[in-house]
């Protein structure tokens, strides 16, 4: 004789297969509409990174001074000593026409502590139209340096010199900008995307600018 029809395993059925469709649903979900978000997670946790969203992602000195209204964060991963973020800017700040007419400029940022205190110093891609060097608004020294790669920036020009001296033009990408600030070494990767590869690329490429820069000899600003 067959078993008698069960109303309870029929719904037992109905409940697992309901689950099951939620559950594939929500990964479709988060791997379609939220990857970046998802890849930016597991990249984090995996380089012990924290990773913030906007309303709790902070710009991190100096970056957070140098417009008005301050630049706003949109994501930012930071650990020990170390601060990767995406941020927004005026449009109006640094001169030059806004880009696509928009109201605001988005930057890729590396924010690293050092141990070296330098005066302002930038190298500033020649070619692109703008950089987040402009932002600084520092003096130039065209006498210093003969690149088609990069011009050089500052508040000092012995500490121009001394970067016009070293390895790092030789180690920075020519659409990459560098800036010494203080103990802060900033690298503005805005032409990059912000994803895993290229965070990766960036923290490498900061650890070898760091083991390259020259020792710096006291100097007196505006000498």
């Amino acid at each position: 004789m067959p078993p008698p029809f069960s109303y309870w395993v029929l719904l037992g059925l109905l409940s697992v297969f309901g689950v099951s469709c939620l559950m594939f649903w929500l990964h479709v979900r988060r791997w379609i509409h939220n990857r970046n978000w998802v890849m930016l997670g597991d990249w984090a946790r995996r380089h012990g990174f924290r990773l913030r969203r906007s309303g709790r992602a902070v710009v991190p000195a100096p970056l957070a001074e140098l417009t008005l209204p301050p630049p706003h964060a949109l994501v930012a991963l930071e650990r020990r000593r170390l601060a990767l973020l995406q941020m927004d800017t005026p449009a109006a700040a640094g001169g030059g026409a806004a880009a696509g007419g928009g109201s605001v400029r988005r930057w890729n940022v590396l924010v690293r502590e050092m141990e070296a205190d330098w005066p302002v110093t930038a190298l500033r891609p020649a070619a692109r139209e703008r950089s987040l060097v402009d932002l600084f608004s520092l003096a130039s020294y065209p006498g210093l340096l003969s690149s088609e790669r990069f011009t050089i920036h500052g508040a000092d020009s012995s500490a121009a010199r001394a970067v016009v001296g070293s390895m790092l033009m030789a180690l920075l990408p020519q659409d990459l900008g560098l800036v010494l600030h203080g103990r802060r070494m900033i690298l503005d990767f805005s032409t990059r995307p912000f994803d895993g590869i290229e965070l990766a690329r960036v923290v490498s490429l900061t650890d070898q600018l760091v083991g390259h820069l020259p020792v710096l000899k006291k100097v007196e600003v505006g000498r």
